[in-house]
């Protein structure tokens, strides 16, 4: 991160984006007057408010956004981080690819799965993983005169692909353990 660069978020929900470390510090507020915070070393430096070492490993460790595909900050499995090293999810999503990702990450969570072994194991996450999968895939079969860019349209096709491709083998060998499990005990007789 380079000296006097902070993140800022759009105090209605929308986008956040990375200042432009050459403007004032003042220019930078989300009308609450919590000006954000810049990392300098290991220090957290407040901009306006008084932190102490607590409050700052309550904030976002701005070392892991853009770590996922696409520089995303939930496109993968690298989302972003509190200070203390727990996740968190007050980052808004950069656009619709991403916000569907965010969605699947806290299913996960609901369902206490983690990592890639959910997508390709565990399945109890088949609905959250074939969900991301229709989302994204709706990105990339938009009608040409929607507002979805044509970035979007990519990496809904790419993750769409990806996830649906990965979690295919759990959802095979689930559903015919469950044709299985339907089927009477004397279905084959001598088996």
């Amino acid at each position: 991160m380079q000296f006097g660069q902070i993140y800022k978020s759009n105090s209605k929900g929308g986008l956040g984006y990375w200042t432009d470390y050459n403007r004032p510090i003042s220019d930078y507020g989300d009308g609450n007057g919590n000006l954000g915070q810049i990392e300098i070393g290991r220090k957290f430096v407040s901009l306006g408010l008084n932190l102490s070492f607590s409050d700052a490993s309550k904030k976002v460790d701005y070392r892991t956004l853009r770590n996922n595909l696409f520089l995303s900050y939930y496109i993968g499995p690298w989302n972003p981080k509190k200070n203390n090293g727990e996740w968190d999810y007050s980052v808004a999503p950069q656009n619709r690819a991403d916000m569907y990702a965010f969605v699947h990450d806290k299913k996960y969570d609901r369902l206490r799965i983690t990592g890639a072994g959910g997508v390709f194991f565990n399945t109890k996450a088949i609905s959250a993983d074939y969900s991301l999968v229709a989302s994204e895939f709706s990105l990339f079969l938009a009608p040409p005169i929607s507002p979805i860019s044509p970035t979007e349209r990519v990496q809904g096709f790419i993750v769409g692909v990806a996830i649906g491709v990965a979690a295919l083998p759990k959802t095979i060998v689930h559903g015919v353990n469950q044709i299985i499990k339907a089927m009477p005990a004397n279905t084959f007789p001598g088996l």
